[in-house]
């Protein structure tokens, strides 16, 4: 599957909930790489997983006291404008304030300055599935 999304600003809430220790590690055990503390927004127009059947999940858990809910992840391709890909996953925490038409893409690196993006800047996600 291949889509396009743009660009947008987050809430800036992601380098938090990437850099607990409990997701971190999920992250670093299931995908193979560190993710860069913080998500790259991208609006769809349309629910994304709806059509997605080979998702991975983390598991709601407690940590320091707190529950934290689960999280659904796929891995991706994302490409800009210029055709510079790098891989990364698309993360759908199961309790979000955004839409079903955002995704939230981590990355080991910072997706904005390694692929050059500004907000509404267009990209190509394709799934590795």
């Amino acid at each position: 599957m291949k889509f396009y999304g743009k660009v947008i600003s987050g809430k800036g809430k992601g380098k938090y909930f990437v850099g607990l220790e409990p997701y971190k590690l999920a992250f670093e055990k299931n995908l193979g790489y560190t993710p860069y503390l913080g998500t790259l927004n991208i609006k769809t127009g349309r629910d994304f997983w709806i059509n997605v059947e080979n998702y991975k999940i983390i598991d709601d858990f407690e940590y320091k006291n707190e529950k934290y809910y689960g999280v659904k992840f796929v891995p991706i391709t994302i490409k800009n404008r210029f055709g510079v890909s790098i891989k990364g996953s698309i993360v759908a925490p199961k309790k979000t304030v955004h839409s079903k038409s955002i995704l939230e893409i981590i990355s080991p690196l910072n997706l904005r300055r390694y692929l050059n993006l500004k907000n509404n800047d267009i990209v190509i996600v394709e799934l590795e599935v």
